[in-house]
Parts: structure tokens; C-alpha cells; sequence
């Protein structure tokens, strides 16, 4: 990254570039004897680097307070680069919570979702049972699946995820904030996508709610949907 940036300067060309460095997903090394990726949503599936880089029009040396989705890194260019908002960019901008304090409290709870793997070499895996998503505030992370059903740990105490408070009197306020947000979040995520999408001629056969593409949808908004700043 340093010679990047170095080349950047040497060019003249700085602070008419923005750099962000991220990711499209985590790996798993060992964490719940899993390993590589897309077989659960556990933190270090879902936690990769988002810095942004603009020198002269970002603030240096800042770190947001509140989990962030680099789904909302196209909105955020957009803003950034003085351009008008794209319906096709659904997630909002993360420029206002370095602009105002205030909108941390408001911010979109970041979700993951993860289609089923229901493959032989998957069996040892959380998303071979069914289906997966999750919500993250900043100090909680819920995971809904079938088996187990729900996951709730605290990874300000908990960072290896080992302690699954979700029947615990410790967690229930927790469990109940982040139920609703997910479905809330999912509701409103699929509403819009339902609402870009381009109207069919009448009569046109329309194959979009079988399986294979209920999985290729949830797949990538697991990849979209899953990083923060810390």
C-alpha cells in the first residue's frame, strides 16, 4: 500500500484519488473447526478491512464507533465524488457518520445472509442444516439457523464466539433489539430490491423464486453485506 500511495503522490495524482481498501469476505482458521469460507456467519467470515482514503476532502485518523456494510461503499463514493444517488445503490452512505456525530445512532445494523450448503463435504458446517443470517450491533451478534436455531454472543467479552447467550437472562434485551432489526432490515432490503427490479412484458414466463435463485441471492447478499470499520 505504501508504494501505491507513493506512486500516487509521485504522479501528481493524490488528491484527485480516492483509495479504499476491502474485502469481499473473511476466512475461517480453525475458529468452531471450520475453515476457508461460506459455510457459517461467525465474525471472522464477516469482519474485513474498510479504509477509505482521500486526502484533503476525508478526515485522517478516524475510526466510526458503529458497525458499518461495505454494501453501502458505492452510495458512500457517490456522495464523496459530488454525484446524485443511484436507485441501483440501495444501502445508504456511511459519509454522515463522519459528518455528524448524532447519525451514529441511527445507522443501518449491518446483516448477512447465507444460502444452505446442503453439500456431502459440508456436513460439519452451520449453513449444510439450512439457510443462515445475522444482525451485528456494536458489542452483539445474532445468527439465526436451523441448527441451532438462534446464536447471540457478546465479542466484546466473547471475541472467539465460544458462550451462546441467546437463552440467557444476560442476552434476552439483546435477542429481542436484534430480531427486530433483522427483520426489519430484511423487509425493507427486499422491498426495495422488489421495487428496482424491471417490469416483465404480460405473459412473460419469469423463473426467479426457485431455489437455485433463492441461493444465488442470499450467496451474494452474504458477500455484500458483512464488513465494518473497527
Amino acid at each position: 500500500m505504501a508504494r501505491v500511495l507513493q506512486g500516487l503522490k509521485e504522479r501528481g495524482i493524490e488528491r484527485d484519488t480516492i483509495v479504499v481498501v476491502t474485502s469481499d469476505h473473511g476466512e475461517m482458521f480453525g475458529e468452531h473447526q471450520l475453515y476457508v469460507h461460506r459455510n457459517c456467519l461467525y465474525l471472522p467470515v464477516l469482519h474485513v478491512p474498510l479504509i477509505l482514503r482521500w486526502p484533503g476532502y476525508l478526515p485522517e485518523g478516524l475510526r466510526l464507533s458503529v458497525p458499518v456494510s461495505n454494501a453501502s461503499l458505492a452510495a458512500t463514493l457517490l456522495e464523496i465524488a459530488g454525484l446524485p444517488p443511484q436507485k441501483e445503490f440501495r444501502a445508504l452512505s456511511l459519509a454522515a457518520l463522519w459528518k455528524s456525530p448524532e447519525a451514529a445512532a441511527s445507522a443501518e445494523t449491518p446483516l448477512a445472509e447465507l444460502a444452505q450448503m446442503p453439500f456431502p463435504q459440508m456436513q460439519h458446517a452451520p449453513a449444510y442444516h439450512g439457510a443462515m443470517r445475522s444482525a451485528i450491533d456494536s458489542r452483539w451478534q445474532l445468527i439465526q439457523n436451523t441448527k441451532p436455531a438462534e446464536e447471540l454472543y457478546d465479542f466484546t467479552k466473547d471475541p472467539q464466539q465460544m458462550n451462546n447467550l441467546a437463552d440467557s437472562a444476560e442476552g434476552r434485551e439483546a435477542l429481542e433489539r436484534l430480531r427486530r432489526r433483522l427483520q426489519q432490515r430484511l423487509g425493507d432490503a427486499r422491498t426495495r430490491a422488489a421495487a428496482s427490479l424491471p417490469r416483465q412484458p404480460a405473459g412473460a414466463a419469469v423463473n426467479s423464486t426457485g431455489p437455485r435463485a433463492a441461493q444465488v441471492s442470499r450467496y451474494w447478499a452474504a458477500r455484500l453485506c458483512c464488513a465494518w470499520i473497527r
